[in-house]
């Protein structure tokens, strides 16, 4: 066992080397004992996660199992055993937490709770696959707006991935955000993830410079176009990932203006 877990490893990374940012290194590890009990070794998944940094070290490693939310003894399991990889100095990047709701009616106190006991660990938390069942869209985007909301507000939270999006596609055709038509068309619940992730968590601005005061913006790519008189001199793409102050410099003429943003430390 122990040296076809090496084959496969080997075989992993040398197909996706270079290619990828995160990996699920051994899947629902809380809900089953596999390799275990073929191995005789109670720490064969710490062992996993770091001939994998060996052989990959720009691959960020993940845990990532279901039920975190859903029951009380999981979530204190999951929070348990991130921390127990972070105290044995394994290298863990972030914990994954599925987040499946079986109905609308999502008791917002109690994630809350069991998002900041999952928090403890350490890691930085990726919902990893999202999705809330029910036929009433309305219900839907309700239950929608709260919990993306009370996951892009935690500090610890760093990422949602959604589990399912068009109904005949899924597993579970109840979780859908459009209707199952075609051409597909977003119900109140895909409106709901829209109107999140394209317009109230983005930044857009615009303004005369000398007007300009301060502002704070989300994380992620930006694009500034400096313009004068309609024309525009000067596009500067960039990203932000961490808080930090931008400052914004114009020089020259308009023929050859000299534009710079500088991000600090």
């Amino acid at each position: 066992m122990l040296t076809k877990i090496k084959e496969r490893i080997n075989e992993a990374v040398t197909l996706t080397k270079g290619r990828l940012a995160h990996w699920d290194v051994n899947n629902e590890a809380l809900h089953d004992d596999f390799y275990e009990r073929k191995t005789g070794n109670v720490d064969i998944t710490m062992d996993i996660f770091r001939d994998m940094n060996l052989k990959d070290p720009s691959v960020k490693l993940f845990l990532n199992d279901f039920a975190i939310f859903n029951k009380g003894v999981y979530t204190t399991a999951m929070m348990n055993q991130a921390k127990s990889f972070v105290d044995s100095q394994v290298p863990i990047h972030g914990v994954g937490v599925q987040s499946h709701f079986a109905s609308t009616e999502i008791d917002m106190t109690q994630l809350k709770y069991r998002l900041d006991k999952v928090a403890e660990a350490g890691p930085p938390i990726w919902v990893t696959e999202f999705s809330i069942r029910g036929t009433n869209n309305t219900e839907k985007a309700v239950a929608m707006d709260e919990a993306m909301t009370m996951y892009f507000s935690h500090e610890k939270v760093a990422g949602i991935i959604i589990w399912g999006f068009w109904g005949p596609s899924i597993q579970w055709p109840d979780d859908t955000l459009t209707t199952d038509t075609i051409p597909i068309v977003l119900n109140e619940a895909g409106e709901k993830y829209v109107e999140l992730v394209n317009d109230k968590w983005r930044t857009n601005w615009s303004g005369k410079l000398k007007t300009y005061k301060n502002q704070r913006f989300f994380k992620g790519d930006y694009c500034i176009k400096v313009k004068k008189s309609g024309v525009t001199l000067k596009t500067i793409n960039f990203s932000l990932l961490k808080d930090r102050k931008l400052k914004l410099k114009i020089k020259g003429t308009t023929d050859s203006p000299k534009v710079t943003v500088r991000l600090s430390k």
